[in-house]
C-alpha cells in the first residue's frame, strides 16, 4: 500500500510582506515523486514510495495553497504566527506468526516492507494529522528559524489522543529570502508530550513478547533531525526538488523503547514537476 505524507493548509496575509516575491496567481500541471522514509523515527524498516501527483499552485494577496500553504495570524516586518498543518504516516504492524524479515535486528540495515515487525501483534498506528501554530521569523536574508506547536488527530479511527510536539528549527537558506529557489540546511529537535511519546514509543503490557518488554513512555526529546533540501526552477516550467535528512535519537528520552531499533537513520526525496499551465497575472507573497 502506497504511503505519503499529508501536507495541506491554508494562508491568510494581512499585509504586503518586505520579504514578498512574485509569483503566477496559479499554475497546474503534474510531478513524479521517489521516497524513501522510515516508518517511524527509529525504525529500520523503510516505505520506499514512488507516485505520480498533481501539481497545483493557487494564490492571492491573502491565500497560498499549494506549494507554501500558511493562514496567517499574524504578521510582522519579518515574522509571523501562523496555522499551519502536517502528517505523520500510517504504520501497519506484522502479525505475531510473521517470519522476521532478514537483518530485522540490524541496527544499521534498511529494510524495505509495507508492515512493521518491531510492532508485531501491535494495533495498527493511524495516519495521523496534526495541526497547531507556528512562530516564523528570519534573522538576516538567508537565516531563519521556526518554532511550530502541533496537536494530534487520527485519521480513518476511531479518535484518541495523540499527544502535542514541539520543534525548533533553525535553517539557512544560500539563496536570500526574497529568491523563488532554495538550498536550505536545517536542524531541528522535536520534543513529544508523554502522551504522543507513548503514543509511538510506548508498549503496553497487554503486547509484551519475550524480547519485547513494558515500556512507558515519559515527555522529551524524540528526535534531532539534520537536512539538506533544495528546490529549483530550471525554466518557467520545469522544476526540481531534493531533500536528505539524518534523523539522530541518540540522545532521545525514548531510545530505550523495544520499538527503536535504528538510533540513526536517513530519509531521501526526490521530485521533478512540469507546470502545464502558468497565470501571466503575478501576485506578491512570502517566500
Amino acid at each position: 500500500m502506497k504511503k505519503w505524507v499529508i501536507l495541506c493548509g491554508c494562508c491568510l496575509l494581512f499585509s504586503q510582506p518586505a520579504w514578498a516575491v512574485k509569483l503566477p496567481r496559479w499554475e497546474w500541471g503534474v510531478g513524479y515523486f521517489d521516497g524513501l522514509t522510515a516508518h517511524y523515527f527509529g525504525a529500520n524498516q523503510y516505505y520506499h514510495v514512488q507516485l505520480p501527483l498533481p501539481y497545483f499552485n493557487f494564490r492571492t494577496e491573502t491565500l497560498q495553497v499549494g506549494d507554501s500553504n500558511k493562514f496567517y495570524i499574524w504578521k510582522g516586518e519579518s515574522s509571523w504566527l501562523d496555522l499551519s498543518f502536517s502528517g505523520r504516516l500510517a504504520v501497519r504492524s506484522e502479525s505475531t506468526t510473521a517470519a522476521a524479515p532478514e537483518n530485522v535486528k540490524d541496527s544499521k540495515a534498511v529494510i524495505v516492507s509495507t508492515r512493521n515487525y518491531a510492532r508485531r501483534g501491535m494495533d495498527d498506528l493511524p495516519w495521523v494529522l496534526f495541526a497547531g501554530v507556528r512562530y516564523f521569523r528570519y534573522l538576516n536574508d538567508h537565516l531563519y528559524m521556526e518554532l511550530p506547536y502541533f496537536a494530534g488527530i487520527p485519521i480513518g479511527s476511531a479518535y484518541r489522543d495523540v499527544g502535542q510536539f514541539y520543534e525548533p528549527t533553525i535553517n539557512f537558506d544560500f539563496f536570500p529570502k526574497q529568491s523563488s529557489h532554495g538550498l536550505i540546511l536545517s536542524a531541528s529537535q522535536l520534543f513529544g508530550s508523554a502522551t504522543y511519546n507513548q503514543f509511538y514509543y510506548g508498549v503496553p503490557a497487554k503486547d509484551v513478547l519475550a524480547d519485547r518488554p513494558e515500556y512507558k513512555s515519559k515527555a522529551g526529546l524524540v528526535v534531532t533531525t539534520y537536512g539538506i533540501s533544495l528546490v529549483f526552477d530550471l525554466s518557467r516550467r520545469l522544476r526540481v526538488l531534493a531533500g536528505g535528512y539524518r534523523h539522530d535519537m541518540r540522545s532521545s528520552t525514548v531510545k530505550s523503547s523495544p520499538l527503536v531499533v535504528a538510533k540513526v537513520s536517513n530519509s531521501i526525496l526526490f521530485g521533478i514537476i512540469y507546470k502545464f499551465g502558468i497565470s501571466e497575472e503575478l501576485v506578491e507573497v512570502s517566500k
